[in-house]
């Protein structure tokens, strides 16, 4: 005798995108078994083909999450690079304080990324 146990999840990622995750999990049996043991069985293998499931989706989701994560950082190193060299031309000091609050800007938000890609990672 055997016992089959099978779980799918489809998650929405947004934009258009999904992630579909399947897993079958099957266990032979002896011939004479018990009721409440097939049922313990049963659960048993449910139960492991869910978690499964779910940590294929939570390692797509991280993998997706980073991804978004360090194009932001490039985008911000980007940002101020920019304004270093702006702030090194800037002949006012009024020109040189809206830098500087720009490049204040850049780096806490830098950090920001940097800490949820931490602890995503």
């Amino acid at each position: 005798m055997k016992i089959s146990r099978s779980f799918a999840r489809k998650v929405d990622l947004g934009h258009y995108e999904n992630c579909d995750s399947f897993c079958a999990i099957e266990q032979e049996l002896g011939q004479e078994i018990e009721q409440t043991e097939l049922e313990a069985i049963s659960s048993k293998l449910a139960s492991l083909c869910e978690q499964e499931v779910n940590k294929s989706i939570q390692k797509f989701q991280n993998a997706k999450e980073v991804s978004e994560l360090k194009s932001k950082i490039a985008s911000w190193q980007s940002d101020l690079v920019n304004n270093q060299t702006k702030l090194k031309i800037s002949k006012t000091e009024e020109q040189k304080k809206v830098y500087q609050r720009k490049i204040s800007d850049c780096e806490f938000q830098l950090s920001l990324l940097n800490s949820q890609l931490a602890q995503i990672s």
